[in-house]
Order: structure tokens, then sequence, then C-alpha cells
């Protein structure tokens, strides 16, 4: 299990190594006038998220860190409000740290 400061460590290096990425890409296209141009590192980086769910036990068909990343990109996307547990309660996804407090919360008292 990771620490927090780790989580959240590895969690910016997943995203800024998707940012570069991207610009990678684009110049590429760029260059080559709109010629499609794949991530080249589309394996690397689902291998990635993986070991990151399962080190953090969020290994179910619907998981935190997937969402978190692709669905609210990175939390930049989050409303508040826009996730809410079955008691009622609104779920933070706002920022890496409060993925890893409700995932030590949830996922790891089962």
């Amino acid at each position: 299990m990771f620490t927090q400061e780790e989580f959240v460590k590895y969690i910016n290096a997943h995203k800024a190594n998707y940012e570069r990425t991207c610009k990678f890409t684009d110049a590429i296209a760029l260059a080559f006038d709109g010629f499609p141009v794949y991530q080249l590192d589309d394996i690397l980086t689902a291998s990635y998220v993986d070991m990151l769910k399962v080190i953090m036990k969020d290994t179910t068909r619907d998981s935190w860190i997937e969402y978190f990343i692709y669905e609210l990109d990175y939390g930049v996307k989050y409303k508040e409000g826009s996730i809410i547990e079955k008691d009622g309660t609104f779920i933070d996804l706002s920022t890496p740290e409060k993925l890893y407090d409700f995932l030590i919360l949830n996922l790891n008292s089962c």
C-alpha cells in the first residue's frame, strides 16, 4: 500500500507523462500534415494504471482511479456534488489526495 505522498507522486507523474505524450503526438501529427498518430505508450500507460489499481486494491470493474484519471481528467472536471454515496454524502474527487483518502476509507475497509 502506498502512503498518500507516494500515491500523489505517482498520479502526478502519470499526468505529467500523459501531457508530454499528448504534446509529442500533436507535434508529430502537425509535422505530417494531420496524419493520424497514435499514443506511443498506451500499453505502458495502461499497465501503470493497472499497477496503481492493484496496489490500492481498486480492482473492481468500475475503478475509482480510472474514473479520476480518465473521466475527471485528474480531478479537473470534478463538480461539487456530482458523486454521491448511497447514504447521500458527497464524494470529493477533486485532487489525488482526496482520491487517496476515499480509497483508504472505502476500499480497504472491506
